[in-house]
Parts: C-alpha cells; structure tokens; sequence
C-alpha cells in the first residue's frame, strides 16, 4: 500500500477516547484471523474500471434489465496482509466536515475511521479459467497488460476516497502458475516470480507543484491533557498528509473562487450529471470535486511528504480586562516545520470549458496564495506556498527605514485634561473604561450573512480579501517565550521562540495582541465578566460582593447576551472569530452555526529578518513571574481592559529596569533571555496578514488598529515583562495588496495623506473613510447613529490612543513621582475608595513596592 487504505466493513463500534468522549468507529474488514482483508470483489472492480476492449469477457456482465448476464473469465479471492515486523496492522483517524459559510467543523459531522496504513503488503490470487490454450495465453496477456498499469507508481487505488488518492496499491511482484488436465490428470508448473514492467497510466497528471511549509504545521494526531500531538506516517518520521485534507482545502477555494465568478456576474455552468440518487443539476465546483452519489472528476494526491525538523509552540488564552492567562487555556503544540510535499492533480476524464475555468483559477490561486492545510491555519499554522515563504520575498532590510520619535510636544500640555476611567490609575497599566450600556456591532450587512451562515461563503459587495506585508520594528528588548514553566515546579529556561534556527514570533501571539486593541478601539463586547469572579472578597468562598460589583454587572446586558441561535457577534467577533457555549444542550445545525465562527482575519509567523545582539541575548534576568495568574483577581476593583503604557524608555532603561527589579533567589523568579536589538538598530520581523471578505469598513478598523491610528509616534508592547517597556514595537512598510469583491472596482495606490505615511503598495484612505462613516452615521449617511454609541465611540478611541502614546505614559509616570528608571506598581492603599483589604495585605503591599507586587498579590491569593 502506498498510501493508507479503507475498505469498510459495513459495520462500526463505540470506542472511548477519552473520560468524556465515547463515539462511533468505522471498521474496516478483516479475515478470520482479525487481520486486515481486501475483498475480490473490491480488486475486480478496480482492475475491471481499468479495463476496455476486453472486460466482458474477463470481467463478465452483470444481469440488468434486457441483457443477459455473462461470466467472465478471472476469478478474484480477497487479498490477505502479510505481516509486517514492527508494523502496526491499522490506524484510527478522526475526519470532520467543515461548515462552508462558518469555516468551523460542522455540526454532528466527527467521523472516526480505522485504516490500514501505507506500506502495509497485501498477497492475493487471480484465477484465468478460460478453456482452451489459446484463449488462456490471450486472457493472461490481458491480464498483464492490467496489473502493469498498477506497478507504476501511480498504482491503483481501492476502497474509500479514492479521488483523494487513499488505498493508493502498487503491485511488485507476481508469481505465475497453471494448472493443465491430461491423460494421467492434473499436472502443475510453476514460474519463478517476476516483475511487471510498468506502463505510463492512463493520464498524465493535470498539474504538479512542489509545496512548502517553512513555518509550523500540525495535523491533529492525539490529545494529551493540554497537549495536541501530530499526526505521524507509518514510519513515524513525517507528518502525515491526508489527500482529503488536501483536497477538502482545495474544494474550498474553490467553492469561493466560483462564488467570486458569481457575484462579479458570471454564468451558474450548471450541467446534468447522473449520480446515484438519478440524475442532478450540478456546478462545475460540484462536477470537480464530487458530489453525494457521484465521484469527482479531480484526483488530488500529496506525496513525498518530508520533514526539516519538529518545534514546540505554546499557546494562550489571555483575559481582556486583566492580560493574564485564563484558567486551563495554556496548551503545547507539537508541530513540525519545513514541511513540503509534492501536489499532484489529475483528472478522470476531460473538462468541459467551466471545468477548465474553474481549475485555471485554482491554478493561479495557488501558485499566487499557496495552501492553508491543519490545524491553527488562522494562527500562521500549515501555510505552504509554491516556493520560499513570500514574506521573505517582500522583506528587504536597503528598503525599511525606521521611523523615529520626533514629537516635541510637551506630554503635561498633551494629556492633562486627558479624562480618565477612575481616580485609580495603576503604574504601569491602567484599565481603560467599558461602557456597560452599548457595544459597537458589525454592518447590517455582515450580520445578515452571519445570520445565514455565508459569511465566509458569500462574498459581499464594496468588500475585499487579501494580503498585507509588514515588519515589525521592535525598539526594546522583547521576549515572546517558547514555554511557559510550571508555576508548581521551580521555574526553568525561558527562551524566545524559535522554529528551526530562526528566532519567530508566533500568529496566535499578533493575532491576540491586535484583537485586543481592536475591542479597545471600537468598544467591543466585554463578554467574560463573571459575576462570581467580581464578587471580590477577603474570603474567596463568601458571597459578599466589594463595593457594587453585583448591582454593576446588572447595568452590563449589552455586553451578557443570550446565547442561543439567535447570538448575533459584535465588531471583533465578527472578524477574528468566537466559540461560544450555548445555554442548553441542543447540538442542532442551527444552535452549532450560531455560536461558531473562524476568524475572517489570519496572522501568519513573524520572523527576525534583521541582526541581533547575540551577547545580550545570552543574558539571563531573574524577574518575578506571576504565580498562578487568575483572570480576575479580588484586587481589581473596577470595570475596564488592562492596557500596559507605553512611555520612552530606551533598550538600555529597559535593561535597566529589569535589572533593578531582579530576584535572583526568589523561587518565584524565572530567568528570562529576551532578544535584544544591537546599538542603535531595531529587530525587524516581517509578517504576512491574510484578509478574507472584509467590507471596506472593518479593513479601515483593522488598519486603524495595525497601524495605531495613523500615528507615527504610537507603539504595541508585545511578549514578555511589558510593564518594563519590554518588546515596545511598531508595523513599517505595510503594503496592501487586496481585490475587490465587486467587478470593476479597484483600489488606488498610496498617496500623501496621513493614512498612508507607514503605506506601501495601495492607498489606506478609501477604508479609512468607510470605517470613518460607519463610525460617524453608519451604513445609510441619512440615518444618524445612536447617540450614546457614538460618545462610546469617541471615548473609545482616546482610550486607544492614551493606550500607545508613550507621551502619556511619560505623563502618568510624571504624575505618580516616579523617577525615569524606577517601576513599580502603585499601592492600592492609595485609593480612598479601597476599604476591603485587610491589614495584612496592606502590609505585604507596602513591602512589595518594588516592582513585584501583582506577584506577591497572586501569591497571597494562593496561600
């Protein structure tokens, strides 16, 4: 077997695969003994499919109405295994069906199926019985000339989905024997085995393409506690690549391709086509790929999968409202990375001018975007492309220029009446305000489509998808780590990320971090407010509530919504995708589709590109780490989502800072190596973005967000000890390369305006306006918006402003009395409004002054 097979058995059994999950498992057959069997019938059928001038009379006739029923000459007996010394005899693999307008594994749609895998040698007979010598030499030439074409390594597939090229068998050798009947009876001869010679098969492949995969790939295999292990070829030396994963990607894009044909004006191409269930009017992606009862026209095999290595990629759910990690969502993702196959596609039989349409569009697609394969796609997972990554090709060091801090601007005279979310603002974060009253929802438009569940299916009007190519410039030292240590154990090396030799910042982690700031930035739904966690007490166990904690969450219905299948996403769920839980235990199609949704928005690995300083970067810092993060501790008293302020620490204040604050005895400190820029330099990461039908509006959300409100003075923190000004960063030479949904539109190239001084490639300004009069009046300009979400709004985007200008940052900091190298976290004894901290933890505050107090905070709460 060159590839794994499935020859069911027509029967399955309730397998238990973990303490919660019991489901049903297709059987394949087998013989007497358990071992697996292929029956005759399954190889007469194969081999007689391949049969033309002569298949009556070796295959036979099968009786059908009018015609007469004639047996043929071959005689198949069903292939047995042949065991194989460290071989295992069949395999379990879990296959979904995904829900084309969500992107999400369908509902009720989990198959478990066991297989035989690739390598595994099979032995079977083919008896000629064909009376008279000549006729016998004819019909076992016949039969050669049948079994050559399954010795090449094209072979001959047999069983389940064989147009995803599974049951993929080559015949190696044969033995002859025959049997004659003379005077004194029976007498056998038999020939020394042989080899067939292999003929060319019957078509050439259609398209070949080599794909690579430089960043990591993971194809879910096993599920260990919190980790995911990949899924291993037979050899368990590669990843293994299913042809129905392949091909079910492929389907997709081309179910959207066509629905792009479509909406640009395009004619429907139905055609009728028999199937199974009678004749059906199908279209030509139906006609390519398949369609229930009928086999598709299109053979899609992976082959020659390989390997450069495997990584190891954490990843994290972060709480909005207090950036730290929620309980039970850190998870390890055992990937591999320099994945590349080679793609072969051939065809049954010739296409008709749609088909071939259709296929010259894939063709172009995936020469032009590659192919998202896995698990993690949104998060920069299995992206393979036609060649080296196409990030590198946009990235070109000669051509990115810094941009540099000129601001003069006094800070006091800038933000000193800056309004604020309370009379508590911590050092060095503060939360910005959550309006409880009113959240910002997507265009009618895309609420129709999610409503419909087409919103990834159905392109829209005065939409676009794409690509954007940027670098990232990182000022200060940054660490994104490659694990996160056990907070029960002592803690261990934390180092950056990397896969393979080049040091990455993973998708997951961008992705994350520009959600966040798109829900700052439009007042997003603050859906994780969780009355038990808010009750904040002395005592974890009581239920009296701190200060209206209870009386505030009744206010916040806009932001608790029912959730059920009328559940309608808001802006940023609308374009990053959610998983809700629903209220019941209702698991129905529609329940499913309405709580489920990828993310429109993909965020593919940053790599270094740039130089580093390798000596710095040896060093370690012992800086403490917060011990057991909770989403929301009792020490936060006040709506709001945490935001770390940036202000103008350099690399060398940074250092500084995290110097001053070490630890080194402290059982709570981690040693941490950040990447640290040279003198004088940024690290440069170049990223590539991937858009899929985003109206104009959310595309001018999202730049405004990327590229912090078209401000050249604003910057991110990302990674590591961002309360030290760790990992401060921002996005250059953004090019935008994206289509129009509609026919005839275009996009115009950059120009001078403020929306496209970080811009490359096509202009900003056309999404900054859409995102402009959404924002300002909404879809219909006659119709004024709501006047509570435009303050919201407005409030909004100061928030997000005040978030990233190290100009207010410098204004708090000045505020607070801090000198320009010291950090700590302001006493919550400050505010007159805390009266619920005992004694004791006033104390320990007070003693913690010195840039450990969240950690002594969450230490307190554990002990």
């Amino acid at each position: 077997m060159l590839t794994p097979l499935h020859v069911g058995a027509g029967q399955s059994e309730l397998r238990a695969h973990d303490e919660e999950d019991a489901s049903e498992v297709a059987l394949i057959a087998r013989d007497h003994a358990g071992k697996p069997w292929i029956p005759g019938s399954t190889i007469k059928g194969a081999l007689g499919a391949t049969c033309t001038d002569v298949k009556v009379r070796l295959f036979g006739k099968p009786h059908e109405k009018g015609s007469q029923q004639a047996r043929g000459t071959l005689t198949f007996s069903g292939a047995r295994y042949v065991s194989k010394a460290g071989s295992s005899a069949s395999f379990e693999l879990a296959q979904t069906s995904v829900a084309v307008g969500t992107g999400v594994a369908a509902a009720n749609k989990l198959y478990r199926r066991d297989f035989v895998p690739e390598g595994v040698t099979f032995t079977s007979d083919i008896d000629v019985e064909s009376g008279d010598e000549p006729t016998v030499q004819a019909d076992c030439a016949a039969l050669e000339t049948l079994l050559a074409l399954a010795a090449s390594s094209e072979g001959l597939n047999l069983g389940a989905n064989k147009a995803d090229d599974l049951g993929r068998l080559q015949i190696t050798r044969i033995e002859r024997a025959e049997s004659r009947f003379g005077p004194t009876g029976w007498t056998a001869q038999t020939f020394a085995p042989h080899t067939i010679a292999a003929s060319a098969p019957v078509r050439a492949p259609l398209f070949g393409l080599r794909m690579v995969c430089p960043g990591p790939f993971l194809s879910k295999g096993g599920q260990t506690d919190n980790e995911t292990q990949p899924l291993m070829d037979a050899a368990g030396k590669a990843p293994r690549i299913m042809g129905t994963a392949v091909s079910g990607a492929l389907r997709k894009r081309a179910e959207w391709l066509w629905a792009l044909h479509l909406h640009r004006g395009g004619g429907a191409e139905m055609k009728s086509c028999k199937t199974s269930a009678g004749p059906r009017d199908l279209d030509p992606v139906q006609r390519l790929f398949g369609y229930e009862g009928r086999r598709g026209l299109l053979q899609v095999s992976p082959r020659n999968v390989s390997a450069k290595g495997s990584c190891q990629i954490p990843g994290v759910s972060l709480d909005a409202m207090t950036a730290a990690p929620r309980d039970g969502l850190l998870f390890f993702y055992h990937a591999h990375h320099g994945v590349t196959f080679d793609l072969s596609i051939s065809t049954r039989a010739d296409l008709d001018a749609a088909e071939t349409n259709l296929f010259d569009l894939l063709k172009a697609d995936l020469e032009a975007n590659g192919l998202k394969l896995g698990m993690g796609t949104t998060k920069g997972f299995g992206w393979f492309c036609s060649d080296q990554d196409p990030i590198l090709k946009h990235y070109s060091e000669k051509q990115t220029e810094a941009l540099k801090l000129k601001s003069k601007e006094d800070p006091a005279d800038h933000y000193a009446e800056a309004e604020l979310p309370s009379n508590l603002v911590t050092i060095p974060y503060r939360l910005s305000r959550i309006d409880p009253n009113v959240i910002q929802l997507p265009e009618q438009r895309v609420s129709d489509r999610f409503s419909n569940h087409a919103l990834l299916s159905k392109p829209m009007p005065a939409a676009a998808s794409g690509h954007i190519d940027l670098v990232w410039h990182v000022e200060t030292p940054v660490l994104v780590a490659a694990q996160t240590h056990d907070h029960t154990k002592p803690p261990k090396d934390v180092p950056f990320q990397k896969i393979g030799d080049t040091f990455a910042i993973p998708g997951s982690t961008i992705k994350g971090m520009l959600r966040a700031e798109l829900e700052r930035r439009v007042n997003a739904r603050a859906y994780r407010i969780i009355e038990n966690l808010l009750a904040i007490t002395d005592d974890p166990e009581a239920e009296r509530p701190h200060l209206d904690a209870k009386k505030q969450l009744a206010a916040f219905k806009a932001h608790r919504p029912d959730v059920n299948e009328n559940y309608t996403p808001d802006f940023a769920e609308a374009l990053f995708g959610f998983v809700r839980e629903p209220e019941s235990d209702d698991k129905s199609r529609s329940r499913h589709e309405a709580l489920h949704l990828k993310a429109r928005i993909s965020c593919g690995m940053a790599w270094l590109v740039s130089e580093y300083d390798a000596d710095k970067s040896r060093d370690e810092l012992y800086v403490i780490a917060a011990a057991e993060p909770r989403p929301i501790s009792k020490f936060y008293d006040h709506f709001g989502r945490k935001a770390y302020l940036v202000d103008n620490a350099s690399a060398a204040d940074v250092v500084a800072r995290l110097k001053a604050a070490e630890r080194k005895l402290d059982k709570y400190a981690s040693p941490l190596k950040l990447l640290h820029p040279k003198q004088g330099q940024n690290l440069l990461f170049a990223q590539r973005i991937y858009l899929h039908n985003m109206t104009e509006a959310e595309i001018g959300a999202f730049l405004t967000v990327l590229t912090l409100d078209f401000t050249l003075r604003n910057r991110f923190l990302i990674g590591r000890a961002r309360a030290f000004n760790a990992g401060k960063c921002f996005p250059a030479k953004i090019k935008l390369t994206l289509t129009p949904n509609d026919a005839g539109a275009d996009y115009p190239a950059r120009g001078g305006s403020k929306a496209d001084m970080r811009m490359i490639g096509q202009s900003a300004t056309p999404f900054l306006s859409a995102f402009g009069k959404f924002v300002n009046s909404g879809e219909d300009p006659s119709t004024a918006r709501d006047p509570a979400l435009a303050r919201s709004m407005g409030f909004a985007a100061k928030e997000f402003n005040a978030a990233h200008d190290p100009l207010f940052g410098d204004y708090l900091r000045k505020r607070s009395r801090l000198d320009d190298g010291k950090i700590y976290y302001q006493q919550t004894s400050d505010d007159p409004k805390n009266r619920n901290f005992s004694a004791s933890d006033r104390q320990k505050a007070f003693e913690a002054n010195n840039g450990r107090l969240a950690a002594v905070l969450k230490k307190t709460w554990r002990d």
